[in-house]
């Protein structure tokens, strides 16, 4: 019986520190989003149900999938250089876009 309860303690044990472990990832996850704005490069865009996603590429080779209204989505393409205003994390690579700028704009 003490052994049971030993295995008992050392799962529950193990289940306490996994959640807590989870928790802390997201939580670092979240706080990786931070704001951007600048001239970027459209490297691809693609639709997801009914989602509209830009891939973009900063002048330092990084490249980030951007979430985007369809108005927005319409009014860029591949190759493309707009200015970007943003929100990405540089731990998932993911973000969204406030606001595009493209050049072709009046």
């Amino acid at each position: 019986m003490k052994l049971y309860k030993k295995l008992l303690l050392a799962a529950a044990l193990v289940v306490v520190v996994g959640g807590c472990y989870a928790a802390y990832r997201v939580h670092q996850v979240q706080a990786s989003y931070y704001a951007m704005a600048g001239e970027v490069t459209v490297m691809d865009k693609f639709e997801s149900g009914t989602e509209n996603y830009i891939v973009i590429e900063e002048a330092t080779q990084q490249q980030f999938t951007l979430s985007c209204s369809q108005e927005d989505y319409d009014r860029v393409h591949v190759g493309d250089q707009i200015n970007c205003e943003r929100h990405q994390s540089i731990v998932t690579h993911q973000g969204e876009v406030h606001s595009i700028q493209s050049h072709a704009d009046p």
